[in-house]
């Protein structure tokens, strides 16, 4: 009888005091609940009880029973065998599960081991399952982590400018982190690999890749026939035969038995089992039997047979071998058609037989880019023209070193120099507020200068310059601002050391700051690594490029013929930091009076904050160093060519008056015309050098920072016009260019060294010289890529089309993104070497999907065929593809072929000389491609059935700079002019300033009002809360995005005094409309030239209109901009209150009219957290307490004479206004504690330094705009306004409802728009300002009201344009009319949906674009052009440009929308209407070029304004708006080409010449009614421009009438400028490669390679793709000769030959770029004339080398 006994053990419990309260405390918990069921209570057994299951085999039952010692204790409980299962498998259950409870609880034994097996393994019982995937078990092996943060955050802000709302902001926190790494596999075909991190940076970095395995049926027929039935019997048949067989043996063993006794018992053993054995084999045979007979039967058996036979029969020969989805890769062998590595899709790799076919679909997340190395070293080019000099960073020290610097280095490498500079000290502004080697300094402009016409004081006095000679080197005696003469005999007085009384300390000078001198108070000295300078040339290089308004001092010593000069003086010198005066006079006797002055240092300026092109300073900052963007520069491999663009890039200059054209540049090259040739490789002196780029560090180049410096001053200027000078003529004089002859006009580029850049941009005719070449760079570890994290297998490299081998090579770092060629044959040889490289886009602006599949046959051993088919779409994100990120839809197809072969008897020829013996197999390989790339329309780009790409579709044409923020505004300083007190000092000064608050409502009034505020407090126009869509319906916002706008408001009281104001109460009442109050703020940009600022804008709520007064006329709203004191409390001492004395420090002060300043330097602007302190700092701008300003301010109120207290809102009662009127004081402002109900409006101590450079300017220069404010201010009755919101319903807390208004302001700051029109009277240039180059602060002023008044604006901003006004005349036969008025601006979708008198709409077929943001779709705006004309004269054109870079040859269509209007209140514009009118139109045009001037291309189009009636918004469609059929450009770009072909014989004759639609010749004012065509274009031609090369952009208008008088009025407006339909010509290429070996003794390697016209990489766009055809071939072969001498001479010598030409062939003719090559062949009518064009077309380069050692 079998038995199975299972005992199962159970532990008592170890504590019953335990067990009893936890019975008491869930008896407890029981009890007091309602309504609940009642478990049972089970306690574990005692060890002494043993349970067991007894198995009968008899009654095929189990049998259950307890005992104690073998004694029963329980009545049996029998089972049936299902029945024990079950409960078998419900034990194991709970087991299994209390296990993995206590794994995660972390109780338990064996913690550890538990914890890390909690997933289970899972079995799939079906054995289609098992057939599918090889086994039935799933397996998942996840490593990582997962944290989650959940909790409750309470913030507290104690910031004051943050709404009190604002300031707490608790919430719940909910945070995760999840690091996982997962291996699973399902059976055993499929495995998935994924890898995640929520902090990983890029996406490319979390990878999820499924690779499957299907099943191989490579046995399929020899199991299909094994089930048969028939073969099924005779397989059973052998079975048994060989069961007989086994019989048999048995047999012998028996006999073996009787002859061994020893051994009976185990043969008995033996034969027993083999009996066993034999049954079970019959047993066997019998199920075969059946299963037989089930298939006969049942043919479904079969398949269930065929699924059991596949698991596990892998083998190679499957058709479908893998299938990986996720993170892919898909590698091509091939030179002409790349794969990529970093795909996310679905591959299948398949196999037929000998043919592999790789299949995949997926999208790319990666980018390509190509790489030229040679050498070793990667080939960086660089290009850059005349105009990209490097500035603002290198200087000369004085003009001595500027005029003699020509003179110096006429000798180079030798510097003729008798200078050696041995000390210098540089200072600069102090914006790193740092606190060591700081001083306050002086910076002089004419300080060491002898020549009197380099500085601005030699024109008062006539004895200024003390020497003779004016070229005496610089020193502080040469001229009367000798620091060592103060007091005695120059110019200067002891108030030049004292920060308040500089301007004193000139005398009778008369002098402007900013100009004649600048003050640096705290500047900070450089230290020596951070600047360079050249002790013989005299120049300084400063590491960091200085920001406009920043300034620049220098002091220095030198030798000069053995004498020593000084310029400036030194921080260690004789003049202290500070000094102990009384009176003006050291007194060391009497303590009382005396005064710690800070102590101004005297040296020389190289730059100040005013930028002005006309002063001697602006020619020190030297225009002649250019950076090419490299660090430590090698003179190998470094090239470098100078090339006059005109339009194709030739190395010399050509004559445009050959009689006067010297004869030594006749076809010299511009390296040589400019000196930087005229030495040899080991820099000897030779005639016309040799032919490359002198390399001399220290004088033509800076090779640590990579710059190149010319050895002339103005190499495009006055070195220039010298050489281009007529000995014949005197006349000629550099600074009038009207004196210039033919040659220097052309050539001479004198603005770029006379103006500042952005000024220069409009000489596009003179910016053509090219400095382009090229500079090796590699590193000690390889060549840099320019990538890193770079997937594995994507680099490919090859050498002349030859794909070279990594690991034999070449090596690859993918980690760090570098490639080290390893071959030093092929560095040898100097072969371009192409690295094509793959990384990992980090920032996809547009989804890219890669499919296509590689088939590769394999014929035999020797030979492989295959064939290549992939495509690569890109998807843009919007419907707008701007040009150069155009997307592309490529296809490309491509076949290849390899064949490989040992020659043994090559090897066996080599054997046969004496000393050679070698083993190595002689091989000869070869391998040829061809391939075609097909380009297809991309994707969502069209329009108009056409795919568009866009040159600008002038949603950037306008910029806003938000200068709203009320916490960057502060009380401004008395103005120097148009205000009462302007020109008086002291106290007298603020007499007429009113009292004005500025701020921005708090959301607490509208959410938690405080006490004494009502709903009716925030209904008012003036209070009430602004809602975004109030004033911009359109614009669509983020979810949970605020609704709410946030104005910036203006409070003005013109009655009441504002601070600092001690006029007595009667006479300040006595006029109220003549007080003002304004307030200031810095520029962060201060060059508005170079960012082109056009605007101050903004949306004001009118709140004007409910004004009670007799007068329309209300005041008038002033801007200012330029540089503005910030001597707020005029007294020439800066107030910064933490300078003040306290109890902790008693600092020592001065005695002003206003009060006291600290007398010591600023270093930072902080308060110490000493309550007592704050007490005696937190003062205001006067410096006094409130007890101390009643001896000052004698006619204030009693707590407060200086009426500077601040006041928080919330701690005052009253209405809104009342709440914030003296929300901006100072005294009181800055509390050490904060709370909800007390806080101050800063945590900064008050200063007079608003832009914190540690400087207070008292420079007053600024143009000044005035605005003035009336009711109902409408569009064509205001100068500045543009358009306005009207009927506006708005609900009021309170119940009310009513309307209410918006207006636009647009206030042009272009001084060329007010002077000498008939807005004149709205601005002025204060004290001599004449440029928009030094714009460092604004000023907002109030004046002219006698009411209260509240501003509110909506928004408050500077705007910039992408265009630049063109200021030189474009019809140099039209005199200037300075009455004409030009204004840019733009209209939006957002702001002038409901514009007066029309409504901005979007042009036909365009729609906004859309993004997604925080899963919301925003629409963005859209906007057009606006450039209003008034006052155009007859014939008269006005334009504006920006720079671009663009090819237009392959594209079919130019396309762009215009609209027109007339001016309200103007006459209305012809052609409006019905009436036609067409030679009265305002015309419309685009000029497109290589310059503005000399080289365009032009289109006209008459415009058909769009009628309107006045005074409301007339809401048309956008047909009607925009007219398309009548005011649309439509042009085909192969019109521009035909219309130079036409012209092209009198292009040299330097006229403009026009032609109409059918390429009729016209004039430039032929009437417009008489052209052909439905849109009368009008089409000019000046030069030799090129559609390939377009440089310049200019649009605008023009008056095409002749007829006096016709003057015209309008504004247009452009949009959506784009080219359509893509050239999609097809090219292709084809490569071969031979290689052979000689054994080990010779190898030879030759490649030949052509491509088409047209053919590129599958990635990219038309315009990259080669526009030329190539022919290249190269050979190379490498010998041994040392193995043809005795071994014994060990003797190894390497012969190496290497051969190669290239031929180019380019598309187009170089010269005229619109005309295809082979047209202008096929039009020559000589051979000679082909044959010269194809020399100056056709590229030819031969390589040939030998080297032997």
């Amino acid at each position: 009888m079998f038995e199975r006994t299972l005992k199962v053990v159970f532990k008592s419990f170890q504590s019953s005091i335990l067990t009893l309260i936890w019975m008491i405390f869930g008896c407890g918990t029981v009890l007091s609940q309602e309504n609940v069921d009642l478990g049972t209570l089970e306690l574990p057994n005692p060890i002494s009880i043993v349970s067991q299951y007894i198995y009968d085999i008899q009654t095929d039952r189990y049998i259950f029973s307890k005992e104690i010692g073998g004694y029963p204790i329980s009545v049996p409980l029998v089972l049936t065998v299902e029945e024990y299962q079950a409960m078998i498998l419900k034990e194991k259950m709970k087991n299994y599960f209390q296990e993995k409870i206590q794994a995660l609880s972390g109780r338990g034994n064996n913690i550890e081991e538990t914890q890390k097996n909690l997933l289970p393994e899972l079995y799939v019982n079906n054995k289609f399952f098992e057939s599918i995937f090889g086994s039935n078990s799933i397996d998942i092996s996840p490593q990582g982590s997962i944290g989650i943060d959940l909790g409750y955050r309470y913030q507290r802000n104690d910031n004051p400018i943050a709404s009190v709302i604002n300031r707490r902001s608790p919430g719940f926190e909910f945070d995760q982190r999840i690091s996982l790494s997962l291996l699973g596999k399902i059976g055993e075909r499929l495995q998935i690999t994924a890898n995640y991190d929520t902090e990983s940076t890029f996406d490319f970095q979390n990878l999820v890749k499924i690779q499957f395995n299907p099943p191989q049926v490579s046995e399929l027929k020899d199991m299909a026939l094994a089930m048969a039935p028939g073969e099924l019997r005779s397989k059973v048949q052998n079975i048994e035969n060989k069961f007989d067989e086994l019989g048999n043996k048995v047999n012998e063993v028996k006999q073996q038995i009787n002859n061994v006794q020893n051994k009976v018992n185990q043969v008995k053993d033996v034969i027993n089992e083999g009996k066993n054995t034999l049954n079970q084999a019959r047993q066997k045979i019998e199920s075969l039997k059946q299963s037989a007979n089930q298939i006969a039967n049942n043919p479904l058996a079969a398949g269930n047979r065929v699924s059991e036979y596949l698991n596990g029969k892998v083998t190679e020969d499957a058709i479908l071998q893998n299938i990986d989805i996720g993170n892919i890769s898909m590698p091509i062998n091939s030179n002409l058609i790349q794969g990529a590595q970093s795909l996310f899709g679905v591959r299948a790799d398949l196999k037929f037989g000998n043919t592999t076919l790789s299949g995949v679909f997926s999208e790319q997340r990666s980018q390509s880019q190509n790489i030229t190395t040679q050498g070793g070293g990667k080939l960086q080019e660089f290009n850059l023209y005349a105009l990209d000099y490097e500035e603002d960073r290198h200087y000369f020290i004085s003009h001595y070193f500027r005029n003699n610097y020509d003179k110096f280095l006429e000798t180079y490498p030798y510097i003729n120099s008798p200078v050696q500079i041995t000390r210098i000290e540089v200072w600069v502004t102090n914006r790193g507020y740092q606190t060591q080697n700081v001083r306050n300094i002086v910076a002089l402009q004419d300080l060491g200068e002898a020549n009197p016409d380099l500085t601005t004081l030699g024109n008062q006095f006539s004895n200024f310059i003390n020497v003779n000679n004016v070229n005496h080197p610089p020193g502080n005696e040469v001229n009367q601002l000798d620091p060592n003469e103060i007091g005695f005999n120059g110019i200067l007085n002891s108030q030049i050391r004292d920060i308040a009384t500089i301007k004193n300390g000139f005398g009778n000078a008369s002098v402007n700051e900013g100009y004649d001198y600048a003050i640096l108070e705290s500047a900070r000295k450089l230290n020596s690594q951070e600047y360079s300078f050249h002790p013989q040339l005299g120049y300084i290089s400063l590491n960091q490029r200085l920001s406009n308004d920043e300034i620049l001092g220098i002091a220095y010593q030198y030798s000069f013929q053995g004498k020593i000069y000084q310029v400036g003086e030194f921080a260690n010198g004789d003049i202290p930091g500070t000094s102990i005066i009384q009176n003006g006079n050291i007194n060391q006797q009497n303590n009382q009076n005396q005064v710690v002055q800070t102590n101004n240092l005297i040296v020389k300026m190289l730059k100040s904050s005013v930028t002005d092109v006309r002063q001697p300073v602006w020619d020190l900052m030297m225009k002649n160093i250019y950076n090419t963007g490299a660090f430590q520069l090698s003179d190998e491999d470094f090239r470098l060519s100078i090339l006059y663009t005109d339009p194709s890039p030739i190395n010399y200059m050509t004559p445009v008056d050959d009689s006067i054209w010297p004869e030594k540049l006749d076809n010299e090259v511009l390296l040589n015309t400019m000196d930087l040739d005229r030495l040899n490789a080991y820099q000897d002196l030779v005639s016309n050098g040799d032919g490359f780029f002198d390399f001399i560090p220290g004088i033509t180049v800076d090779p640590r920072y990579g710059r190149i410096i010319f050895p002339k001053v103005e190499p495009f200027g006055e070195f220039l016009f010298r050489i281009l000078n007529n000995p014949k003529s005197t006349k000629e004089k550099y600074s009038q260019e009207s004196s210039y002859n033919k040659n220097q006009k052309r050539y001479v580029f004198r603005e770029m060294y006379s103006l500042t850049k952005a000024a220069a941009l409009e000489y596009t005719e003179k910016n053509k010289f090219q400095l382009k070449g090229r500079y090796k760079s590699e590193g000690g570890d390889g060549i840099k890529i320019g990538a890193f994290n770079v997937p594995r297998g994507s680099v490919r490299v090859t050498a002349g089309g030859r794909l070279l081998r990594e690991g034999l090579d070449y090596i690859v770092n993918y980690e760090i993104g570098r490639v080290k060629i390893i071959d030093e044959g092929l560095k040898a040889s100097n072969i371009p070497i192409e690295i094509s490289v793959e990384n990992n886009s980090f920032f996809n602006q547009q989804n890219k999907r890669f499919s296509g599949f590689n088939l590769n046959h394999r014929i035999s051993d020797k030979i492989n065929i295959g064939g290549t088919l992939i495509n690569l779409s890109e998807n843009p994100l919007t419907q707008k593809a701007n040009y150069g990120t155009e997307p592309v839809n490529n296809t490309m197809i491509g076949f290849n072929t390899n064949f490989s072969t040992e020659i043994p008897f090559l090897t066996r020829m080599v054997n046969k000389w004496p000393t050679i013996e070698t083993n190595t197999p002689s091989q000869l390989s070869f391998r040829g491609e061809v391939a075609n790339l097909a380009a297809n329309d991309p994707r969502n780009t069209k329009l108009n059935g056409e795919t568009n790409v866009y040159i600008d579709d002038f949603e950037g044409a306008q910029t806003n700079i938000d200068i709203k923020g009320f916490t960057a505004w502060n009380l401004s300083s008395v103005p120097i002019n148009g205000v009462l007190g302007a020109k008086k000092e002291g106290l007298e000064s603020g007499f007429s300033r009113s009292k004005l608050a500025w701020y921005s409502i708090d959301q607490v009034f509208y959410s938690r009002q405080p006490d004494g505020i009502n709903n009716n407090d925030i209904s008012l126009n003036e209070t009430r809360r602004i809602f975004i869509d109030e004033l911009f319906p359109e614009q669509d916002l983020v979810q949970g995005t605020p609704r709410t706008l946030p104005t910036f408001d203006l409070a003005y009281y013109p009655d009441e005094q504002g601070p600092y104001n001690n006029a007595p109460n009667s006479s300040y009442l006595s006029n109220i409309k003549e007080k003002w109050a304004g307030i200031s703020r810095s520029l962060n940009a201060t060059n508005f030239e170079q960012s082109n600022v056009e605007f101050i804008e903004f949306w004001l709520l009118d709140t004007f209109s409910e004004q009670e007064t007799t007068s329309n006329d209300l005041g008038e709203l002033v801007f200012h901009l330029g540089n503005i004191s910030e001597d707020i409390l005029r007294d020439g001492r800066k107030q910064f209150e933490n300078g003040l004395p306290s109890t902790s420090e008693q600092t020592p002060t001065y005695q002003t009219p206003w009060g006291k300043v600290p007398a010591n330097q600023s270093l930072v602007y902080a308060f110490n957290s000493v309550e007592e302190d704050r007490i005696l700092q937190d003062v205001g701008l006067d410096g006094l307490s409130d007890e101390e300003e009643s001896s000052i301010f004698t006619n204030g109120p009693v707590d407060d004479p200086a009426r500077d207290n601040y006041q928080y809102f919330l701690q005052v009662n009253g209405g809104i206004l009342d709440r914030y009127k003296n929300y901006n004081g100072f005294e009181n402002n800055t509390p050490v504690e904060f709370s909800d109900t007390n806080r101050g409006n800063t945590t900064e101590p008050d200063t007079e330094d608003i832009n914190r450079d540690q400087s207070m300017n008292t420079i007053d220069s600024y143009f000044e705009y005035r605005v003035p404010i009336n009711k109902n201010m409408q569009v064509g009755n205001h100068p500045f306004v543009t358009d306005v919101r009207e009927n506006i319903k708005v609900n009021a807390p309170n119940g009310d409802e009513y309307t209410t208004r918006w207006i636009q302001f647009k206030v042009p700051i272009q001084k060329g728009y007010y002077e000498n029109t008939s807005f004149d009277t709205y601005f002025d240039a204060i004290n001599s300002i004449d440029d928009l180059r030094s714009i460092r602060f604004m000023r907002m002023l109030l004046t002219g009201f006698e009411q209260k008044v509240v501003f509110r604006f909506g928004t408050l901003d500077l705007v910039r344009g992408d265009w630049r006004r063109y200021n030189k005349p474009l019809n140099e036969e039209v005199l200037a009319n300075s009455n004409t008025t030009v204004d840019i601006s733009t209209v939006n979708i957002l702001e002038n949906e409901n514009r007066i008198p029309i409504n901005y709409v979007l042009p036909p077929e365009i729609q906004r674009e859309q993004i997604n943001n925080n899963n919301s779709i925003i629409r963005q705006n859209e906007q057009s052009l606006s450039f209003r004309v008034c006052d155009l004269k007859p014939k008269d054109s006005r334009g504006i440009f920006k720079g671009l870079d663009l090819d237009m040859r392959q594209y079919s269509k130019l396309r762009m929308f215009l609209h027109a209007e007339s001016l309200p209140g103007q006459e209305t514009l012809p052609g409006e209407g019905s009436e036609d009118e067409f030679d009265k139109r305002l015309v419309a045009f685009v000029r497109l070029g290589t310059d503005y001037q000399d080289n365009f291309y032009q289109i006209e189009i008459p415009l058909k304004p769009t009628s309107y009636r006045e005074k409301m918004s007339n809401r048309y469609s956008a047909e009607e708006v925009w007219n398309p059929e009548s005011n649309s450009i439509e042009v085909p770009i192969d019109l521009l080409a035909k219309l130079k072909a036409m012209a092209l014989q009198e292009l040299g004759l330097g006229e403009t010449l026009y032609f109409d639609e059918e390429l009729n010749p016209i004039n430039e004012f032929s009437p417009i009614s008489k052209l052909p065509g439905q849109k009368k274009y009008k089409f000019a031609i000046r030069g030799n421009p090129s559609l390939g090369n377009i440089k310049t952009l200019m649009i605008g208008v023009k008056n095409p009438s002749s007829k006096l008088g016709d003057v015209l009025c309008g504004e247009v407006w452009f949009n959506e400028l784009r080219i359509s339909g893509i050239d999609s010509q097809d090219g292709w290429a084809a490569i071969g490669a031979m290689d052979a070996n000689l054994a080990d003794f010779a190898t030879f390697s030759a490649t030949g390679r052509y491509s088409s016209i047209g053919f590129g990489s599958i990635d990219m766009s038309p315009n990259e793709r080669t526009r030329e055809e190539l022919f290249q071939y190269d050979v190379i072969t490498n010998a041994n000769i040392g193995q043809l001498t005795p071994k014994r001479w060990g003797l190894q010598i390497p012969l190496s030959f290497a051969a190669g030409e290239t031929l180019i062939t380019p598309e187009y003719d170089p010269f005229y770029q619109d005309i295809k090559l082979q047209d202008r062949l096929d039009t020559a009518s000589r051979d000679s004339q082909r044959d010269s064009i194809k020399n100056q077309s056709i590229s030819y380069t031969k390589r040939k080398e030998q080297s032997n050692s």
